[in-house]
């Protein structure tokens, strides 16, 4: 319902619920004299400042009642809208899962297709451009010979940096700093296992090898949230990374891109969790 016309019509309801109004016949009589019982005014003059204190008071409550449905409003439209759409965007993708499960789509297809919709989501969230990669480890003997490849990106994004001397380059986790930080806090047994940096370019002892891969050694984004692929609830008993499974990636061409984070790890998180159940028969198969 248009909000002007839902702040008319709940006005009017709390303009008929009032009782010094419309208590009775007496009441409206009361209110249309109080000028010539208490302010000497002749009947005439009195009846017609009290239909114009009647038509103020009524519009008082139309200005406050369109003050409160405006702010309803535009909390909906900016805000809980993009996080309904969170979790419409959650149930996508376990539809995607399920149809992997069934074998109605390859893995490489549905990977694509989450991608697509996570940036999709993510570059409405954010208001930026915004980029989607699934990370795979591959497992050596040594931690320190631990490597990661792209399996899949969005369709934008792949297009501009699934180029030669990415592709060429060697991904070492002990040189990426997102995915170092993550494989530490599981190891010891935390919980937490996003990475999220809001502006690259300073942070201090930031790494990623992916900055050779690029011209001039400028990375195309400033911003970056990277996630565990891990089975979930995780063992936090056990306190190790071996349910660590992968990486999901997501960058944002502008600084600060990340920074109200009271949502967006909450819909990254579940992401990824359903990543797990494509990302886990693609590990066993290697």
């Amino acid at each position: 319902m248009n909000t002007f016309f839902r702040s008319i019509l709940d006005a009017l309801k709390m303009f008929l619920q009032t009782k010094f109004l419309f208590g009775g016949v007496g009441s409206i009589v009361a209110v249309l004299l109080l000028g010539h019982n208490f302010c000497g005014l002749n009947k005439e003059e009195s009846i017609r400042y009290g239909l114009f204190g009647i038509v103020l008071y009524f519009v008082s409550l139309y200005i406050y009642n369109l003050w409160e449905n405006a702010k309803v409003w535009f909390t909906n439209h900016f805000f809980d809208s993009i996080w309904g759409e969170g979790l419409i965007l959650v149930q996508q993708i376990h539809e995607i899962v399920r149809l992997f499960e069934d074998g109605s789509i390859g893995k490489v297809d549905s990977l694509s297709k989450i991608c697509n919709e996570v940036k999709k989501y993510f570059d409405k969230l954010t208001k930026k451009s915004c980029a989607v990669s699934i990370k795979l480890p591959i497992k050596p003997a040594d931690l320190m010979e631990l490597e990661v490849i792209n399996v899949c990106r969005d369709d934008i994004s792949a297009k501009l940096r699934d180029t030669e001397a990415y592709n060429h380059q060697k991904h070492f986790v002990f040189q990426n700093t997102a995915y170092m930080t993550i494989i530490t806090r599981l190891s010891k047994g935390k919980s937490n296992a996003t990475y999220i940096n809001n502006d690259v370019d300073v942070e201090a002892n930031y790494e990623t090898t992916s900055l050779g891969a690029y011209a001039n050694g400028v990375l195309p984004y400033k911003s970056e949230m990277v996630i565990a692929i891990r089975n979930y609830p995780l063992n936090r008993c056990l306190g190790n990374s071996s349910e660590l499974m992968g990486f999901l990636c997501i960058d944002c061409s502008e600084k600060g891109g990340f920074s109200n984070d009271r949502y967006y790890i909450c819909v990254a998180n579940l992401i990824a969790d359903s990543l797990f159940r494509i990302v886990k028969p693609i590990k066993a198969s290697e």
